[in-house]
């Protein structure tokens, strides 16, 4: 059976025209990403992050404007970034080469700016040595004082913010472009349920009615509505009509 909603995963480039309800937020970020050169990204866990970097900024931009390098820890934050730089580009890099002349490397290949997103950042403090940290910190340090046209997105979860400190002694301009990603409003949740079944081909009886008793049903008055709850609830409630 084709599930039309996401369940667990984040939403993607490839997703636009199922995302609603963020609209405010991504352009909130568009703005700061144009403005700046490292931009922060913070909310608490399932506030939909990833997902309004992976699909709503990236279709923000034209594709010719728009490089994207997602990362991901695994083991080690700065071993992932250079596989990741290394897999895209097309010119040979030596295998002693620094990150930034890999990046530089990169972006003489691709000719377009690069966004450098670092997804779920708190990993390098949860599973990270400090040696590894430090040496993460002079990297970023080190590409925003080259010449290659590259911004960088921090994304991670708010309470690990203090966290951070170290890493803004090494780069003073870290808090400098923040945006903070509050749980979304009910008003945005039914937008977003209408929009993403209307995408699907989906028709809800009783229309907003409906959405709004989906909203009630997963209204928490502490933290509001989580949308991963939202899109497993979807889920079931999808399997649950196409079984009858």
């Amino acid at each position: 059976m084709n599930r039309p909603f996401k369940f667990l995963d984040a939403f993607e480039a490839e997703d636009r025209d199922s995302f609603f309800g963020r609209e405010r937020e991504v352009e909130e970020l568009y703005a700061l990403v144009l403005e700046s050169e490292l931009t922060l990204v913070f909310g608490t866990s399932g506030t939909g992050k990833t997902s309004i970097i992976q699909c709503g900024l990236a279709n923000r931009f034209p594709s010719t404007n728009w490089h994207p390098i997602f990362v991901r820890r695994g083991d080690d934050l700065n071993v992932a970034l250079d596989r990741a730089l290394r897999a895209q580009g097309r010119t040979p890099i030596p295998p002693d080469a620094p990150t930034r002349e890999a990046l530089r490397s990169l972006y003489l290949d691709i000719q377009r700016p690069l966004y450098l997103v670092l997804d779920q950042f708190e990993e390098i403090y949860v599973l990270g040595s400090e040696a590894e940290q430090e040496r993460f910190y002079t990297t970023v340090s080190e590409i925003l004082a080259g010449e290659v046209s590259c911004r960088i997105i921090i994304s991670l979860r708010e309470e690990y913010l203090a966290a951070l400190t170290p890493f803004e002694a090494v780069v003073p301009r870290l808090f400098d472009a923040r945006l903070r990603v509050e749980t979304m409003r009910p008003r945005c949740v039914i937008e977003a349920i209408m929009g993403m079944t209307a995408a699907a081909g989906i028709t809800l009886e009783h229309g907003e009615a409906t959405a709004q008793l989906i909203v009630d049903q997963l209204d928490d008055q502490r933290v509001g509505v989580q949308l991963t709850y939202l899109q497993v609830y979807l889920d079931a409630l999808y399997r649950r009509a196409a079984h009858r």
